[in-house]
């Protein structure tokens, strides 16, 4: 079951089942969003503007950077435009871009289009400090977009949070292959390691499709004003391994898991289908 956002009505439907599980709060509350974008790979990416909306949980004003590395702190806005506390600095090993079409596009294309991008053997390092209260006040989820430039091949990356208070966790999940990202967002983690499958890293399809394909997935109960995010390659159906990452969106209070963000958006569609019906 897939999230698709190609139709206005359906879209709205979808965000107001996701935002019936939150609080009246939580549901109205700032998210902070940050874009990756930079140069390599499928065509070009640019830098999100303030009034693109993107993400499974729309939202505008996303924070988008460039290069591969940032030592420097860099101040965080919210979805109203609003500064905040909150500074991000990351490490990859470069940037790429997936090849969607269009190339450049506003919003979900957009955001989905360039990513921080791991070697075989790099880490991915994405380090966010200072959240502010209105984030911090409950647990905060956090959602991970990831679409690599992997033509026919599978491969599966490694996702964890370190850092947090609590709420740390390692999750995998699978880029499928000649999936490249057109509008829909498709749920997928896995707390299980595909190498318990056996073989090794390269050329270990049946390992890789053990694991959930999608792009994105969500953490949850995480709190402390501090969380890492790494990004690592794991298997692969060949040679090379990688794994990406698009952006995150930080939402304060509890994001349903994304097998509740699929059933929430089949409720939408059936809701949608029954409208037409009358």
């Amino acid at each position: 079951m897939r999230i698709s956002k190609k139709a206005t009505g359906r879209l709205a439907l979808v965000v107001g089942a996701i935002a019936g599980v939150l609080s009246p709060a939580q549901s109205k509350a700032a998210i902070i969003g940050i874009d990756f974008f930079g140069g390599g790979g499928s065509g070009a990416s640019t830098q999100m503007g303030a009034g693109e909306t993107a993400g499974v949980i729309p939202a505008s004003n996303w924070n988008s950077f460039t290069p591969n590395i940032q030592a420097t702190p860099q101040p965080l806005k919210d979805s109203t435009g609003g500064a905040t506390t909150a500074n991000v600095t990351w490490n990859s090993n470069n940037t790429w871009n997936a090849p969607n079409t269009p190339a450049v596009a506003p919003g979900d294309l957009n955001m989905m289009k360039g990513y921080l991008d791991s070697s075989d053997t790099s880490t991915t390092n994405v380090l966010v400090t200072g959240l502010p209260s209105s984030i911090t006040s409950a647990p905060y989820s956090v959602i991970l977009y990831f679409d690599g430039d992997n033509g026919g091949s599978e491969r599966v990356g490694m996702y964890s949070i370190t850092g947090a208070a609590t709420g740390n966790a390692v999750f995998w999940a699978r880029d499928a292959a000649n999936s490249t990202f057109s509008g829909t967002y498709i749920a997928a983690q896995s707390p299980v390691d595909p190498l318990t499958f056996g073989g090794g890293i390269d050329s270990n399809a049946p390992a890789a499709l053990t694991m959930p394909a999608g792009n994105f997935m969500v953490f949850t109960g995480l709190t402390g004003d501090t969380f890492n995010l790494l990004a690592q390659s794991s298997v692969s159906s060949d040679g090379t391994n990688r794994s990406s990452v698009q952006g995150i969106q930080i939402v304060s209070g509890t994001v349903p898991e994304p097998s509740g963000l699929i059933v929430l958006a089949a409720g939408g569609l059936a809701m949608l289908r029954r409208k037409r019906r009358q």
